[in-house]
């Protein structure tokens, strides 16, 4: 049993400086919530199914292992992780499903044992479910009917939908947040109650958040967080087997913001390009007339962005 990250709350008090950064989560009634330093979104390595599809036609999924190419693209990002977050505090989600797990173990052993704060096995960090077994004379036209559908409409026979995956997201954001406002609660008690968490060497301002996960679900928590519509949604595609998404956080706009380097993991559809994945661009596509008339759209919010194209910074064309 993986250890709960509420088991973890414990204030060491020493010298330290700085008042927390705290900005508002999107898609949260919460007024503020602090965010941490990074929050790092990792598909796990090549798995079987990913090298053979046929896989899924004898193996449940969750049980479908890391392929030999698997565990070395584990332990080369392990590596990349830990160049990343140097000797930060580190907070470890992980799927509960074989190949996330074993991607999960090559970067704890990558970490020093200390600055892992806590590490939790969360269902909800899932594969789609695709259905029980998948016959494999039938993968193909099934798999072709849901690209000619939606990827985030089509249900799998037996399985979920891209929109009951994006609820899951939507609820394991909720209580990953409500834990953070719960370590802050306990911080500021044992530091005396200030606002500043002042005399804790542990604060939330300075810790990283690794979810390792699977690619639908990286693409979706991006979704969700910066608000994007399904249409835009729907020109994602899945990073690469341990590609690592940075979301780093702005002080000054009090904002989690990809890293530049990052967005070409989800594709090169021109459309997309322009977005900024710093939480900027809801701001302009809800916060406008149209929300208030109900009638704000994927099509108006690519509309928006072809009107761009002549922007001085270069934009990108879109129509």
């Amino acid at each position: 049993m993986l250890p709960s990250l509420r088991g973890t709350i414990t204030a060491r008090v020493a010298s330290s400086s700085g008042a927390a950064a705290a900005a508002t989560m999107p898609g949260s009634n919460s007024s503020f919530l602090l965010l941490p330093k990074r929050l790092l979104l990792v598909r796990h390595g090549e798995s079987a199914a990913n090298a053979d599809r046929s896989v899924y036609s004898h193996t449940p999924d969750w049980k479908i292992p890391l392929t030999d190419l698997g565990q070395q693209q584990a332990k080369e990002c392990a590596a990349s992780i830990k160049d990343i977050v140097q000797q930060d505090k580190v907070y470890l989600y992980t799927s509960p499903y074989r190949r996330a797990r074993q991607t999960l173990e090559h970067i704890r052993a990558a970490l020093d044992p200390n600055q892992v704060e806590g590490e939790r096995e969360d269902e909800r960090l899932r594969e789609q479910e695709m259905g029980n077994f998948q016959p494999y004379d039938q993968m193909k036209a099934t798999w072709e009917e849901r690209q000619q559908s939606s990827r985030f409409y089509y249900r799998f026979p037996n399985g979920e939908s891209g929109s009951d995956v994006c609820d899951r997201v939507s609820l394991f954001l909720d209580s990953l947040f409500r834990e953070r406002r719960e370590m802050v609660g306990a911080l500021q008690s044992a530091s005396g109650g200030g606002s500043n968490l002042e005399g804790c060497t542990s604060s939330p301002e300075d810790h990283n958040i690794v979810i390792v996960c699977h690619g639908l679900f990286v693409r979706l928590f991006i979704s969700r967080w910066y608000k994007l519509p399904v249409e835009i949604f729907e020109l994602l595609y899945n990073p690469p087997n341990c590609g690592v998404v940075v979301l780093e956080r702005d002080d000054n706009k009090g904002r989690l913001v990809m890293r530049q380097d990052c967005k070409a993991l989800f594709g090169s559809d021109p459309r997309v390009l322009p977005i900024q994945f710093d939480g900027s661009d809801h701001d302009r596509w809800y916060r406008t007339d149209e929300m208030f008339r109900h009638s704000t759209t994927g099509e108006n919010i690519l509309k928006l962005h072809s009107e761009d194209v002549d922007a001085p910074d270069g934009g990108i064309s879109v129509k």
